[in-house]
């Protein structure tokens, strides 16, 4: 599947090593507030540091914090990836 780097995608789907901007968040309230309890905010740049050996979970970089997160919370968070 081609994908448009402008196009907004979620975070289990960033490749390893490529960095992203957060746009929004979709999904529950309590996810979502977790999610942003981690320090990932709209506007946050995220980094894909690593993924399982199944994809799940997922671990990146957040201001200088390693996180990791299950794919079910990393699909709730929408971002928009930057080209390096």
């Amino acid at each position: 599947m081609i994908m448009n780097s402008n196009a907004h995608m979620t975070l289990r789907a960033l490749p390893c090593g490529a960095t992203a901007t957060v746009e929004s968040f979709t999904g529950p309230a309590d996810v979502v507030r977790r999610i942003r309890d981690f320090g990932i905010v709209r506007g946050s740049i995220v980094k894909m540091i690593g993924k399982a050996p199944l994809n799940d979970p997922v671990a990146i970089e957040v201001e200088h914090n390693v996180i990791s997160l299950r794919n079910c919370e990393a699909d709730y968070i929408l971002i928009k990836k930057i080209d390096q």
